[in-house]
């Protein structure tokens, strides 16, 4: 499946860059040995895509959006992939978005992860990302979208998406960072009070 999708993708017109954007299988690419379960925000992405077929996650970068949508496409099995927009200009991601909407039923995916989605504004890329989810949904493969921005209330509208779709991924707990620096093996964490005046 690899070596299709990386064919597929190549032909992506000159417009998209001289480097390729090839999707990643997401099978090939491990999860971080230091994870913090954030359960109760897993729980609902996952309850979104159930629901939907589709879920768009924003929060600030660092969050855990890519960790999070690769934790559900490993616990929602089949064949993943993901296709990291990271750097693109807004002619390019509608482009890839366009590419990857009218090959992924061919490779007989069962997720797609849209990673790193700017531009959500543009009205090309508005365009291309209607079209992909329209395609997800005809080609029954479930689709995450992670983006800094939520999608708009018009996007969702003419989408025909309800707002359940969209879910915003908080900052980190203090929980959750001494659960991964417990899984890195550092003990006895102390939080220093801030001593600004």
């Amino acid at each position: 499946m690899a070596k299709a999708l990386s064919i597929s993708m190549s032909s992506v017109s000159d417009v998209a860059s001289t480097h390729p954007v090839r999707p990643s299988p997401i099978s090939e690419t491990p999860l971080p040995k230091a994870l913090a379960n954030r359960t109760d925000a897993v729980e609902k992405i996952q309850q979104a895509l159930e629901t939907f077929g589709a879920c768009w996650i924003s929060g600030a970068a660092g969050m855990g959006k890519t960790v999070a949508a690769r934790i559900l496409a490993h616990r929602n099995g089949g064949d993943w992939a993901n296709v990291n927009l990271r750097g693109k200009s807004p002619e390019q991601i509608a482009q890839i978005l366009i590419q990857s909407s009218d090959s992924m039923k061919g490779f007989g995916l069962h997720g797609l992860i849209i990673d790193d989605l700017g531009y959500t504004t543009d009205p090309s890329v508005l365009d291309s990302l209607s079209y992909l989810f329209f395609s997800a949904q005809r080609s029954d493969v479930l689709l995450i979208i992670n983006s800094s921005d939520r999608p708009s209330v018009e996007f969702l509208f003419a989408c025909d998406l309800p707002a359940g779709v969209a879910l915003t991924l908080s900052e980190f707990s203090e929980e959750d960072i001494q659960e991964i620096l417990e899984q890195c093996g550092v003990k006895d964490i102390h939080c220093v009070p801030d001593q600004r005046p």
